[in-house]
């Protein structure tokens, strides 16, 4: 997508009218609706814009660039009740990076940009593990910059601006590492910026640009045809509104799926749970629907003394957290509990993992609840 809307920048500004513009902003905002990370990809046509001189087409560009911006807030809102970008001060008792307002909203910058730049240094020194030499790595934009600039300043501004944005606010934070790999997955959206400019060197050598045949080079576009835009705000925008006005919530009541960790769990009721009382203890069987190949295991989760399984969020569609104790984790479809206490309440969770390790892993799937007093 961001490639798409980088090409699309660049045809606009050739074009040098509004609807190639608008078509650009259209993409731009759409893969900003995918991934709203990818709003650092704007610095790029932002200085593509600027340094060319052309600023009258930065509105139809923010003309495009609003509807699938919009589709994206309605889609927070709906889902998570408000904007996380946005914090309410009564319920922030960190100040941290949040900027407070007069209208009592406080924006937290600190959950998006946190620019630690100890770990860039590191992750700049362990380029060397997965590479003969993290200098040519780190040489390649600069030069593929020069190079591109020797045939258009706007657009090496363009690949400069897109590439530095996710490498500043995406190579420092403390939880992007080379070492496991999150460096690179946070900076793929960059790659097609990278890899342009790397390509671009050959530039650099003199009458390699001259050379150039003439029927290689595109010609100046033409303008878009309202047709043409009408069927792209269909499908960047009307599609995507009518997915989120049929959507429906999970229910509050008995949700069908909860949230253990991090992770967003299905309930399951192929899971069938039986209990059987024996005295003060509870002997707990169960059988579920086969899995395949997977290696799985199992973790029981009991009640505290009164309390509920699961909680969920007042606002927003409801995110259900499940707050269920651990037992302990078993392979044998089998669990005696010595000691519930009453109206104690059980759900089985179905647990794999890489290693097939019964101490780690994550829940596949969750058995629907049942008491311990049948």
């Amino acid at each position: 997508c961001l490639l798409v809307a980088a090409w699309l920048a660049v045809r606009a500004l050739d074009a040098g009218d509004w609807s190639n513009a608008a078509l650009a902003g259209l993409a731009a905002g759409f893969a900003v609706a995918i991934k709203p990370s990818n709003m650092l990809f704007l610095a790029g046509p932002v200085l593509l814009v600027l340094l060319a001189r052309r600023i009258r087409l930065a509105l139809p560009y923010a003309a495009g660039l609003l509807p699938p911006l919009l589709i994206l807030l309605l889609w927070k809102v709906r889902g998570l009740g408000d904007l996380p970008v946005f914090a309410f001060e009564q319920t922030r008792l960190a100040a941290g990076a949040t900027l407070p307002s007069p209208l009592g909203v406080s924006v937290d910058i600190g959950r998006y940009v946190d620019l630690d730049w100890t770990n860039f240094r590191s992750n700049m020194a362990h380029l060397r593990e997965f590479f003969w030499s993290a200098r040519v790595l780190q040489w390649l934009p600069f030069a593929g910059v020069l190079a591109v600039a020797r045939r258009s300043i706007p657009l090496a501004g363009c690949l400069a601006g897109w590439f530095a944005a996710f490498l500043v606010v995406k190579g420092t934070p403390a939880q992007s590492t080379v070492e496991s790999g999150s460096f690179f997955r946070l900076m793929m959206p960059a790659y097609p910026a990278y890899f342009l400019l790397a390509a671009s060197i050959p530039l650099l050598v003199p009458g390699v640009a001259r050379r150039i045949p003439a029927r290689l080079l595109p010609g100046r576009p033409g303008a878009v045809s309202r047709r043409l835009l009408v069927v792209v705000g269909v499908v960047f925008v009307a599609l995507p509104l009518i997915a989120i006005s049929v959507a429906r919530p999970l229910s509050r009541e008995q949700p069908d799926a909860v949230t253990i960790g991090p992770i967003l769990t299905p309930v399951d009721p192929s899971i069938e749970v039986v209990v059987r009382a024996d005295g003060s203890s509870r002997t707990l069987s169960w059988s579920h629907r086969d899995f395949g190949a997977t290696e799985v295991f199992y973790r029981v989760f009991r009640t505290a003394a009164g309390g509920a399984d699961f909680d969920c969020l007042a606002e927003g569609s409801p995110d259900c957290r499940l707050l269920m104790l651990p037992l302990g984790s078993t392979r044998e479809p089998t669990f005696t509990d010595g000691s519930p206490p009453e109206g104690a309440v059980y759900r089985i969770g179905v647990a794999t993992n890489w290693q097939n390790d019964s101490e780690g892993g994550d829940v596949i799937a969750l058995s629907p609840p049942l008491a311990a007093d049948p």
